[in-house]
């Protein structure tokens, strides 16, 4: 059993061995899991490195026999918690002020004044 990261898990996932999926790396520094029926859907190029690497991709793109068995069963990759990978939300204090974080909010270079007097 191969211990995946999110990112890794999410592009296995994508590679379904009973369609003509397969994984391709190309030569520009992209990564796609390319289906001849469907879209081709862009991945990361670590990731899609990774699978390779490991063993989980063969040559020709396609997962290798010995892993399509944990593709079936989905719940045999061990999956990263979620708290993880996600990050805590702000919640502004009594001290902030509404205007500020407004401000914050906008385009760069871009002042409330500067919306008011556009409008």
């Amino acid at each position: 059993m191969i211990l995946m990261s999110a990112e890794v898990l999410a592009v296995f996932e994508l590679l379904d061995p009973a369609s003509a999926r397969r994984l391709v790396i190309g030569r520009t520094g992209r990564a796609f899991v390319w289906d001849p029926i469907a879209s081709t859907t862009e991945v990361p190029l670590d990731a899609a490195r990774a699978l390779v690497a490991e063993g989980v991709v063969n040559a020709k793109g396609r997962i290798a026999m010995e892993h399509i068995g944990a593709w079936q069963q989905r719940g045999a990759v061990p999956r990263p918690s979620p708290a993880q990978h996600t990050k805590p939300a702000v919640v502004p204090g009594p001290g902030h002020d509404a205007a500020a974080l407004f401000e914050r909010t906008l385009p760069i270079g871009q002042t409330s004044e500067a919306l008011r007097a556009m409008g």
